[in-house]
Formats: C-alpha cells, structure tokens, sequence
C-alpha cells in the first residue's frame, strides 16, 4: 500500500516482482503481463460495498442495500469514467472495440457476476477471453452469410450441392474465427466454447434460412418456366387470342405456375416468412410477363387486321376495275 498527498491510501499495481508461487496461475500471467494489456493504468480504491450486499443470497444491486460510502464514492467515479477528458478508443487485440462489442462486454460481465460472491483476477481474463471470441464469431458469422448468400442468389442449387458448399463455406468461418480470436484463444475452453456456438449458429441459420431459400428461389425459376412455355405454346404460330380468351389462359397459366412452386418446394414450407415472399415474387414476375405476351397477341392481331384490309381492298379494287372496263368497252 502507498500513501498519497491527501492520505487516502491505493494499491500497488499487479507486476513481475510480487509474484508468489502459491498463486493461481492465471493470476501469475495477469500480473505478469498487465503492463503489456494497457498502455495506461489509473486505479481509485473504493470503499467496502457493505456487508448486506455480500450476505445477502438475493442481493440484486439496489444502492439502498449498498454501503453509503460506497455509493457516495461510485457517484464521483463514474461520471469520472464518463467524462469526455477521460474517455479513449478502446482496444482489443491491438483492434478498435465498437461500441455493440463493448456493449456486449458489459453484457458478458453482469451475467458473467451475476453468481459469484467475489471477484478476482481470474474473472476478468475469462471476460476478456470471451469478449474477443464473440468479436471474432460475429466476424465469422458474417463470412458464412454474406458467402452464403452470394452463392445461393448467383446460382440454382440442388440440395445435395447446396449442403457441400455449406460444409466448406462453414469451414472457412472456423477458419476467420481461430484467426480474428488472437486474444481468446489463449483461453482453449473459451475459445472451444465460443467455436461450438459458432458451428451451431450456422449450422441453424443453413437449415432455417438458406436451405428454404435455395428451394424457394429454384421453385420460383420452375414456375416461370412452367408459364412461359404454356403461353409459348398457347400462342404458337398465327394462333390468335380474343382479350377474353387471353386473359382465361393467362389466369390458368398463372395457377398451374404457382401449383409448380409449391410442387417443388418442400423445403421451402419450413420458413414461411421466405415461402411466401418468393410466391409473392413469382405472381409479379408472371403479371410483368403476361404484358409482354399481351403485346405480342394483340400485334399479331394487327397483323391480321391488315392483312384482311389488304384482300378486301384488292377484291373491291379489282371489281371496280372490271365494271370501268366492260362500260369502256361497251361505248367504242
């Protein structure tokens, strides 16, 4: 202990020369390395929180059961952890800490506290462990998805290429996560831990999402298929629709499109939320194409139209052209 100009006294900072033996040896490596983990170290000693906080089992962190040194102190201290003058870029693994990482810090602390009588050493370098291998999950996670997702929208996968793609593509997220985890890999049970979490959470994600997705988007492509070659065939050659008639056989094109959807897409139905998006998606797509098919019909009416005129008028011609020449005949 060290006095300082105002008589309150401060505990020296863990380092090399009070190593003991006898101590657990993660807190030999903290107080070995502490130095190396901060390029700045301040400490304020605070007041005893008060034996009813600690004896009590169901103590849940309420100020009134709180020593009132202690909470007169913790107000002093936290504004100063708070204010601007004090605040720096946080680091881990030499990398900036966003703020949702280090929410999510404070989030692993308190469930991390929330059982334990006492605090130590230990405790922290678990937290730390397990702040950097969720980092490097969501890192990963991010990987599989967005590669995931470029595969399955850029190509028609059938379920059994689908699935060996997801095993390399998880593979590689292993991969970006072992990588990212500089810290909390030296924590092997944490860093196992967090491995297993992110396998887990890919392989849900692949069943839940991309595998409904997959069939979604290869069932929307067959029912196209299905209506484009039905009004290919339904207009063949000359053959021309009436409005009426074109809007019945567009109508019945567009159920047997949708009944072809849903014919192939088993695996779709396990999420309907994408189930039905890319239903959704087909009925416009078949509504933007009947358009196209319209015009076509109605041109080939136009056509015909002409052409009618065109024999009507060459019949009417040639009559006209008889009856002038018999009377001119009839005159000399």
């Amino acid at each position: 202990m060290e006095k300082n100009s105002k008589t309150k006294t401060f505990i020296k900072f863990p380092t090399q020369s009070n190593i003991k033996e006898e101590q657990h040896p993660t807190h030999q490596d903290v107080r070995r390395d502490v130095r190396k983990c901060f390029e700045d170290l301040s400490c304020y000693l605070m007041p005893h929180v008060g034996l009813e906080a600690l004896e009590e089992e169901d103590f849940d962190g309420r100020i009134a059961k709180l020593n009132q040194k202690f909470v007169e102190h913790l107000r002093l201290l936290v504004p100063a952890l708070l204010a601007p003058k004090n605040l720096v870029k946080k680091k881990l693994g030499e990398q900036p800490v966003q703020a949702k990482e280090l929410f999510n810090f404070f989030k692993t602390s308190m469930e991390t506290f929330k059982n334990m009588d006492l605090l130590d050493f230990t405790t922290f370098v678990e937290i730390t462990a397990r702040m950097s291998s969720q980092k490097a999950l969501v890192v990963a996670k991010d990987v599989y998805l967005s590669t995931m997702d470029h595969l399955v929208r850029e190509q028609s996968l059938d379920i059994n290429t689908l699935e060996k793609e997801h095993e390399k593509v998880k593979q590689k997220a292993i991969a970006s996560f072992l990588k990212e985890n500089k810290y909390g890999r030296k924590n092997q049970r944490v860093s196992e831990e967090y491995q297993t979490k992110l396998e887990n959470e890919v392989d849900h994600v692949f069943k839940s999402h991309f595998v409904p997705l997959a069939s979604s988007q290869a069932a929307k492509k067959a029912g196209l298929e299905s209506y484009e070659k039905a009004m290919k065939e339904r207009l063949a050659g000359s053959l021309i629709l009436t409005d009426q008639k074109f809007e019945t056989v567009h109508q019945e094109e567009m159920k047997k499109a949708l009944c072809v959807y849903e014919e192939f897409n088993a695996n779709g139905k396990t999420n309907f939320k994408i189930f039905n998006q890319f239903q959704d998606q087909l009925s416009e797509t078949v509504e933007r194409l009947k358009h196209s098919w319209q015009a076509l019909n109605i041109s080939k009416l136009k056509i015909k139209d002409l052409y009618i005129a065109g024999a009507v008028g060459g019949a009417v011609g040639g009559a006209v052209g008889a009856a002038v020449g018999a009377a001119v005949g009839a005159v000399l």
